[in-house]
């Protein structure tokens, strides 16, 4: 958590990355039960959408919106005129080509545009930046590990961040995750279903915020399954938990489709709030734009640094350097940095990220490993608020980058 960087130096590289999840993982401890995920197809509509799908950022100073305490229908009304102006002004028909409006966290839209309207557009003084829509995919799909808990067990990463310490109570906060839902009837979870919702296109039918593929269950776990004799138990057991669902059953989502969680989050959620986001990708200006302005309203942002082995420099969100936005990377035992990890400079954490068991989609439960198992341990201690006191006793071992990451937990 560093003060915030000049976003508009950055460099219009858009490299397409790999996400925080490594979905292979055992745990001898457990009785697993190894299963074949779904297939990462994609429809055909969202193939061909991606094709001349561009984001459309508008400056500041360019949107003269009148009410600083209007409602969100009233906001997006606005930003809608606003973009199918903009789209007139370039003979295209907004009716047609314009997808999605943004008027919370930012101000834009999305849209298929040909080569012709990008240029102009690039060229009009009121547009900050216009950006290729891309493809996000969880990556290691092929395998993963379920298993029976006997009882209610004990992560070790529960354990070393000192869990065992808490007398846990419901935290005041909420905690937001964005992935790909979450399990709405898990019997281990507190999940608001009146603010969860589903941002995927029609075409992959998934209507609710129900998780299709097991990730976001996994994380929601880690960060608050109860304390109550069965299955995991999360860092801030018991937490409010709500789905905001960007990635489909395939592990699959865009980089537009994350703009409208985070700013459906950034519209919904109260200053203190933690959103997990245990994903990421290649380059992405916008991305990185909205996820630090809503940071700046006090609502705090957990980012998986990403498990290709390399420096987080290229991947967004993972390195933005602003306060309220926290990167973190993956340790095993013995507080030795995972082989797997992202790391650099941007990263602030070291959190547990290897063999992690918690809950998984259909009332089950799994043992996942990587970054995106490491996120939500931070953001279950940034949950528990006053209830604890928080800090760093030592620094992981191995950090590639010559620097030891700090381990936060729980001081008592």
């Amino acid at each position: 958590m560093r003060k915030g960087l000049h976003l508009m130096t950055w460099s219009w590289a858009l490299l397409l990355g790999l996400t925080s999840c490594n979905l292979q993982s055992i745990d001898e401890q457990h009785e697993i039960a190894p299963r074949q995920a779904a297939s990462t197809t994609l429809p055909l509509e969202w193939t061909l959408s991606l094709q001349d799908q561009y984001i459309v950022l508008f400056k500041p100073d360019a949107v003269q919106f009148p009410l600083r305490s209007a409602t969100a229908v009233e906001r997006k009304a606005f930003g809608k005129q606003l973009a199918q102006k903009t789209l007139d002004r370039l003979g295209i028909d907004p009716d047609v080509k314009l997808e999605d409006v943004y008027h919370t966290a930012l101000w834009g839209f999305s849209a298929h545009l040909d080569p012709g309207a990008v240029e102009q557009l690039q060229q009009d003084p009121r547009i900050a930046w216009v950006e290729k829509d891309q493809l996000i995919q969880l990556e290691g799909l092929q395998l993963f590990n379920t298993f029976v808990p006997e009882g209610q067990e004990r992560s070790w990463g529960y354990e070393r961040l000192g869990g065992s310490k808490l007398v846990h109570q419901q935290p005041a906060h909420t905690a937001w995750i964005l992935d790909s839902g979450i399990d709405l009837t898990h019997p281990d979870l507190t999940v608001d279903l009146e603010r969860s919702k589903s941002f995927l296109p029609w075409y992959y039918f998934e209507w609710d915020a129900n998780d299709n593929n097991g990730h976001g269950t996994h994380v929601a776990g880690i960060v608050g399954a109860h304390d109550n004799g069965i299955g995991t138990v999360g860092i801030a057991a018991g937490a409010n938990l709500v789905a905001v669902k960007v990635l489909s059953r395939y592990g699959t989502g865009t980089t537009s489709i994350i703009l409208k969680g985070i700013d459906y989050i950034s519209e919904q959620a109260a200053p203190g709030d933690v959103v997990n986001m245990s994903f990421g990708g290649g380059m992405s200006f916008i991305l990185d734009w909205a996820v630090e302005a809503a940071a700046e309203k006090g609502i705090r942002f957990v980012l998986a640094a990403g498990n290709q082995s390399r420096d987080v420099a290229m991947i967004s969100p993972a390195h933005l350097d602003a306060e309220n936005v926290y990167t973190v990377s993956a340790l095993g035992l013995n507080d030795q940095f995972a082989v797997f990890s992202n790391y650099g400079a941007a990263v602030d954490y070291c959190q547990p990220g290897t063999d992690i068991p918690s809950t998984y989609k259909g009332g089950t439960y799994a043992v996942l490993s990587g970054t995106s198992m490491a996120a939500p341990h931070l953001t279950g201690l940034l949950l528990l608020g006053n209830q604890v006191p928080l800090g760093s006793r030592r620094k992981v071992q191995g950090d590639p980058d010559g620097v030891p990451d700090p381990i936060m937990e729980i001081l008592r």
